[in-house]
This record gives C-alpha cells, sequence and structure tokens, in this order.
C-alpha cells in the first residue's frame, strides 16, 4: 500500500440494518446475545463517504467489488480497492515522530525508525524478528525538534555526560528529550541511579518523565537541594 500504486483493500459495513448487530455477532461468531433491544442507528460511513475518504486522501482511484443485487451487496458489506498515488512521499521521521508525540505519552513514542522493503517471514509466515535490522550501536545524535544546546555548567556537563554514556549517544544538549534519544524504563533507572550518586540525594524516577531534559532534572534538582554541590566522581 505504501508503494506507488500500492493497492489498498477495505471490507466495511456501509449499510446499516436493524438486525445489524446479530449480524456482524454471527460473522464474528458469537453464540450468546443478551440485549433484547435493536439499535436503530448505527455510525457507518457509505460506500460513496469511503471513496470521498479515500480521494480526500489522495488515493488516484477506487472500486467496490460487489455484484449487483447480491447478498453482500444488499447486507452492505462491500469490498473496496483503491490505488495509491503514483509516488510516495519522502520518509520525515521528525513528523512521524511529532505525530506520535500528540497521540502517545513519551515512553511509548519509538526513538527509531527503521525502513524496511518487506517484513522478514519465518518459513509459517510470522514475524521473524532474529531477521529485524538491528538499531544497537548508534552513536549519533538523531534528528529533534530541538536544536542542540551544549552544556556549560559544571553540573550540566556532568549530567549530559552520564545521559551520553548510558544512552550510547556522542553528542546530547541540555535540552533534548530522553525519550527520543532512545531512552526507555531500564535506561532511565540507570542514569537515576547514577545521579542520585553524583548529586548524592534520593531523586524520585518520576522525574525524568515529568522533565525528560538534561535542564528539566537539573531544576529538579535544585528545587530539591538548592545548595546541592557536584561531587567529584
Amino acid at each position: 500500500m505504501l508503494a506507488p500504486n500500492g493497492l489498498l483493500v477495505l471490507v466495511e459495513e456501509t449499510k446499516f440494518h436493524r438486525s445489524f448487530d446479530l449480524h456482524l455477532g454471527l460473522h464474528q461468531e458469537f453464540n450468546v446475545f443478551e440485549d433484547e433491544k435493536l439499535r436503530t442507528k448505527h455510525p457507518l460511513l457509505s460506500r460513496e463517504q469511503w471513496q470521498q475518504l479515500l480521494t480526500a486522501n489522495e488515493f488516484e482511484e477506487s472500486v467496490v467489488l460487489n455484484q449487483p443485487h447480491s447478498l453482500a451487496d444488499f447486507i452492505g458489506l462491500d469490498v473496496v480497492i483503491a490505488r495509491g498515488p503514483s509516488s510516495v512521499k519522502r520518509f520525515k521521521s521528525v513528523e512521524l515522530r511529532n505525530f506520535l508525540q500528540e497521540k502517545l505519552p513519551n515512553y511509548m513514542v519509538p526513538s527509531e525508525f527503521v525502513l524496511l522493503d518487506k517484513l522478514p517471514l519465518t518459513p509459517n509466515g510470522k514475524l521473524d524478528r532474529s531477521a529485524l535490522p538491528s538499531i544497537q550501536g548508534r552513536g549519533q545524535r538523531p534528528q529533534l525538534r530541538t536544536d542542540y544546546v551544549s552544556p556549560k555548567t559544571k553540573n550540566e556537563k556532568c549530567v549530559v555526560a552520564v545521559w551520553q554514556e548510558v544512552l550510547k549517544v556522542d553528542k546530547i544538549g541540555i535540552y533534548d528529550n530522553f525519550f527520543e534519544l532512545g531512552g526507555d524504563s531500564l535506561l532511565a533507572t540507570r542514569i537515576i541511579a547514577q545521579t542520585r550518586k553524583i548529586f548524592e540525594i534520593e531523586l524520585p524516577l518520576v522525574i525524568i518523565y515529568e522533565s525528560p531534559t538534561v535542564a528539566g532534572v537539573l531544576e529538579k534538582i535544585e528545587a530539591l537541594t538548592p545548595a546541592a554541590q557536584l561531587v567529584s566522581r
């Protein structure tokens, strides 16, 4: 579907009948029904609305495969095939990450994206995870929404050094997002543990979720212990 002229196949209910719930249940192999009252309406897109939606999303052509007057046509179980655009947009990881950050909490946003021509499969058709490309061993700072701001104070340089060591990223700015750099809950635990040793204070793990930047973490540390001094490592 994502390739030039790729095909998208939709199988959708496009007509509502009062027996819709019963039909849907039978279709999904339900064998027990307890509700007695049938709904009088249900939010569905008609086949015309589906085709309009596909056109609005730059699909160049769409057709409905139902045979006229067939059972599927009467029920409104439509099979729609749409042809994608002849050219595809260049993949932009920053735009995808920005979109996901509007929908997901930080810790659920992938730190890296890898493009594949196809997913590797095992002989029985399942995803072959062992054949997926490794994303370990990165070292360069990924594309981020924020500009790079280098650490200037002794505390900033010390915390940045911890982040670079744990995250295995060579260059980290004080406003770079921990999760966008590849951080996860396990790495957050390691960073907080090392930061506790440096400042000799008790830091809750939640700090890195509330303020996932070096500057944010230091601000929290200063709020907890205004007189904290950096201990030589």
